[in-house]
This record gives C-alpha cells, structure tokens and sequence, in this order.
C-alpha cells in the first residue's frame, strides 16, 4: 500500500509540477552593434526568471540545428552568458546564436526542468 501511495504521489506531482515554466523567452536578430556598423549579426536569445534562484544550464535552438556563436558584441558589451548561471526574478542569461537561423523551438534546461518555447505561441522573433 505504501508502494502505491508513493507512486500516486510521485505521479500527481510530476503532472503538475513543472507546467508553468520558471522563465520567459526573448528572440532578436541583432544586425548591428548600435552604431551603425553591421558588424557579425547575431539571432540573441535571452531566458529571463520569473522567480529568484533559478539556474540555467543551456539554451538549445531548433533542437541543437543552430550554431552558438561563442562571443557576440552589442552596443559594446558582450552579450553571450557563461552557462550555466543562477539567475534572480527579472535577471536574464543571453546566448548568441548563427544569424542565418531562424529560431522556431527554443527549450531550456533549468535544475528543476526543461521547457521548450515555440515561435508565435510563447515568444516572437524581433529584428530585421
């Protein structure tokens, strides 16, 4: 009886724990630094908590079909997080990301979870 009562539990919590992700999305195809120079575009993908003491492991796009730039500047600052990184309510961890790829799925891996955003449900892509 344990045995089951343990499982039922397990079970009802795994239905509903985790279905409101801890986070929002940002999409931006950033194709200049901010002064006019069109210097090694980028698509910037931006997690920001919604609540104090999440960590975010990785950042995926397109099921891993999109190269992570490893640096990206703009407006002089570099705009790439080093992951994973713990984050407070209204902090953000930004990756850059192949201009050429057009962000249609991002998931993200957090320590209590994954959640996966889709383009035009749950985030849109700004930018040229």
């Amino acid at each position: 009886m344990k045995k089951y009562l343990a499982g039922c539990a397990l079970a009802i919590c795994l239905s509903g724990c985790g279905d409101t992700p801890p986070l929002d999305i940002r999409s931006s195809k950033i194709s200049d630094d901010g002064f006019g120079t069109a210097k090694n575009p980028f698509l910037s993908i931006t997690a920001t908590a919604k609540s104090d003491g999440v960590e975010i492991r990785d950042i995926i796009v397109n099921n891993g079909r999109c190269q992570r730039m490893n640096s990206a500047r703009a407006m002089g600052q570099e705009m790439t997080s080093r992951l994973p990184k713990t984050v407070s309510r209204g902090e953000g961890v930004t990756q850059a990301f192949d201009y050429s790829c057009n962000a249609t799925e991002v998931e993200v891996v957090t320590d209590v979870g994954s959640w996966t955003f889709t383009e035009g449900s749950d985030f849109q892509t700004w930018g040229n």
